[in-house]
C-alpha cells in the first residue's frame, strides 16, 4: 500500500484553485478544503515581475494553514533544440515565422512568449496529451509547407516532441 508522507498542491496564477470549480464547470476534482492537506502550495505560470504586494494578496486569498508554504514560479524558456538533432541548439528571432505544434492543457503562455519573440506564428493545436498519428504529421508538414517564408520553424513543447519523435524513425525509413 502507498502512504503519501508530503503533499504538493499546484495551482495556476490566473486560475488558483479557491477561485475554481468542480469538473465539468470548472478544473477541481476534489473540494477545496483538501488543500489542507498540502504541505506546500505552489502558484505556478506567475508572471516573471510579480510584486511582492502581489504575492501577500494571494497568499491571503489562498488562507494556507499555518504550517503550509506557499511558493510562486515563473516559467524561462530554455534554447530550443532540434528534434532530430539535440545538438543543433539556435534562438527565436523577429525574423522567424514559427508553426506551433501543441497538445497541452494550457498553451497561453508558450503562445505569449513565440508571439513576443517571433515575426508570425501559426498553431495547430491538439488536444491535452494527444496522441500523434500519421495523419497529424501529414497535417503538419502540410501546414508549415504553406508558410512562405526562408526563415520558419516547427515548435512544439518537450512534452509533445516526445510524442513526434517516434516520426524520425518513420521520416528516415520513408524518404519523408
Amino acid at each position: 500500500m502507498l502512504v503519501a508522507d508530503y503533499n504538493i498542491l499546484l495551482t495556476e496564477y490566473d486560475n488558483l484553485y479557491c477561485d475554481d470549480f468542480f469538473i465539468p464547470t470548472g478544473d477541481l476534482r476534489d473540494e477545496r478544503k483538501s488543500a489542507k492537506r498540502a504541505n506546500i502550495i505552489i502558484v505556478t505560470k506567475c508572471p516573471a515581475n510579480l510584486s511582492v504586494i502581489e504575492k501577500e494578496e494571494i497568499i491571503e486569498k489562498l488562507n494556507p494553514e499555518p504550517e503550509q508554504h506557499v511558493f510562486f514560479t515563473t516559467i524561462a524558456y530554455d534554447t530550443p533544440y532540434h528534434i532530430y538533432n539535440p545538438s543543433d541548439q539556435w534562438v527565436l528571432t523577429m525574423r522567424d515565422e514559427v508553426l506551433l505544434v501543441c497538445g497541452i492543457a494550457n498553451p497561453l503562455p508558450l503562445k505569449n512568449y513565440i508571439h513576443e519573440n517571433s515575426h508570425t506564428y501559426y498553431q495547430i493545436s491538439y488536444s491535452d496529451h494527444h496522441i500523434f498519428s500519421i495523419e497529424d504529421l501529414n497535417e503538419i508538414k502540410e501546414k508549415f509547407n504553406q508558410i512562405n517564408s526562408k526563415s520558419k520553424l516547427i515548435l512544439t513543447t518537450e512534452k509533445d516532441a516526445v510524442r513526434l519523435v517516434k516520426y524520425t524513425e518513420y521520416k528516415n525509413n520513408n524518404g519523408n
